[in-house]
């Protein structure tokens, strides 16, 4: 299915990709999920962009090219939709702590800047008291970080079924 197929339906699929969005940080970062849901966020606030535009919205904040999101797109290029959902996780699997202590406007103009910082213009990323190439991070991150065609396949069939109802 093409990037505009995609979408064509008044963004109705846009619904689906937020619903499995916020169920994957729940399977993979259970501390973030229920903090975004006591601080009464969810992905719709703060993934749209990115989700629609493949975080081709990075380049306008990037003074040079963006290896970050070369890696992003190549696979996504051999993942589809579920590399964008591995980002957006070890977006918050790399920033936990912080995201923890935050409250609901901090994680969402969190969620807003960081396209705008270091993450995605350079290829050095300050992570705690180390410095650490966030290229080979995430590469390494996403090409090792699984989630089941099962697992999709299955909370497509819990929205389609939630919606229903």
């Amino acid at each position: 299915m093409c990037i505009r197929d995609r979408y064509k339906d008044n963004l109705g699929n846009m619904k689906l990709h937020f619903f499995i969005l916020d169920r994957l940080v729940d399977v993979f970062i259970p501390e973030i999920g229920d903090h975004l849901r006591a601080e009464k966020i969810d992905s719709s606030l703060y993934s749209p962009a990115w989700l629609l535009t493949i975080f081709t919205n990075t380049f306008q904040y990037s003074k040079d090219k963006s290896h970050t999101l070369f890696v992003i797109w190549d696979r996504f290029l051999i993942e589809g939709v579920k590399a964008l959902y591995k980002v957006i996780i070890y977006i918050f699997d790399r920033n936990k702590e912080m995201l923890l202590k935050m409250g609901y406007d901090e994680v969402i103009r969190f969620m807003h800047e960081i396209t705008k910082m270091e993450f995605f213009s350079n290829n050095e990323y300050r992570a705690g008291s180390e410095t650490e190439s966030i290229v080979e991070d995430i590469k390494h991150y996403l090409k090792e970080t699984k989630i089941p065609a099962a697992l999709i396949h299955d909370l497509e069939k819990d929205f389609l079924q939630f919606h229903k109802s």
